[in-house]
């Protein structure tokens, strides 16, 4: 035998082993290899599942430090707190102020409320009235309008605008020039 073959020989033994066959049929061969695709499928599989158990663990390892800074940020602000407070006189105390502080907004809210009330006070003349004056407003504003848009084309210079007036004059003459001559064609081909 040839070295090439004895070598390419070597190599299938060598394929054969490592697949586990017990016979070089191309049958088998493929058997072989349909079985390790589908292992690398499993294999794969379960990396993704462990790929998204690390995400998981990741993601409740982040929540539960933030928790944790939370916490120990409302212990220290008790804490805190806590020490502030002096004594139960001082929180009667602090309590006592922001119920009378709670009173004086109360009654200032009751002012506000009647002033709102007598304000809102409508007659019905006053609402005609408004309705008027809001459809006259209304009145302005479409001839408003209106200019805005016979204004549109024009060019905000008014030298140019002179300008372009004369041109458009001149060329209407020009139309009308020749439409005279066209006239006098033709009655001068009919006579």
């Amino acid at each position: 035998m040839s070295p090439e073959i004895d070598h390419e020989l070597d190599i299938l033994t060598q394929i054969t082993c490592v697949l586990g066959l017990d016979e070089l049929t191309p049958a088998g061969y493929t058997s072989a290899i349909c079985a390790l695709s589908s292992e690398e499928i499993r294999v794969k599989l379960s990396l993704n599942r462990l790929r998204y158990a690390e995400e998981e663990m990741s993601n409740h390892l982040a929540s539960a430090i933030h928790e944790e800074y939370l916490a120990a940020k409302w212990t220290k602000e008790f804490k805190e707190d806590l020490e502030r407070a002096d004594s139960i006189a001082t929180i009667e105390r602090q309590k006592a102020a922001l119920v009378a502080k709670a009173r004086e907004y109360h009654k200032e809210l009751e002012k506000v409320m009647v002033n709102l009330a007598e304000e809102s006070s409508a007659t019905i003349s006053g609402i005609l009235d408004q309705r008027e004056r809001i459809r006259k407003k209304e009145q302005e504003l479409k001839a408003k309008r209106a200019k805005i848009r016979a204004f549109k084309g024009l060019p905000p210079n008014l030298e140019l605008a002179r300008n372009e007036l004369r041109n458009a004059r001149q060329e209407q003459m020009q139309l009308i020039q020749l439409r005279e001559r066209l006239l006098g064609a033709m009655a001068a081909g009919i006579s």
